[in-house]
């Protein structure tokens, strides 16, 4: 009986020292993930807009700070011609590159499109 009191408590303790360290810390998004969240937010929204529907994914590498951006159209929507995934992939370059200029990081990153 005293073994599980004491595990009991033992077990109290240990999960309120848990609790304590894991309220002081903080997250910090980094630059880097803030900036996916922002090209695939700014990406989606102005494809929404289009008659077509897209699926939108970026991906923002920490080790070479490269931009992935990977657009196919979703769902029974008919493949893209190569005329359409040329100026599709135009939009999406100064999408990000206006996004880059007005933080000042355009020297920072490079852009990688591609159209599936």
């Amino acid at each position: 009986m005293k073994k599980t009191i004491a595990s009991f408590f033992a077990g109290i303790v240990l999960a309120s020292i848990v609790f304590a360290v894991t309220s002081i810390t903080t997250f910090r998004i980094e630059r880097n993930d803030w900036l996916e969240i922002l090209l695939a937010y700014n990406i989606q929204t102005t494809t929404d807009l289009w008659e077509k529907r897209y699926a939108v994914r970026v991906t923002v590498f920490d080790d070479t700070n490269e931009i992935v951006a990977t657009i196919t159209t979703a769902n029974s929507e008919e493949e893209l011609t190569t005329t359409q995934a040329n100026n599709l992939k135009s939009q999406i370059e100064s999408i990000i590159d206006v996004a880059l200029e007005h933080r000042d990081w355009q020297n920072d990153y490079t852009a990688q499109i591609s159209i599936f």
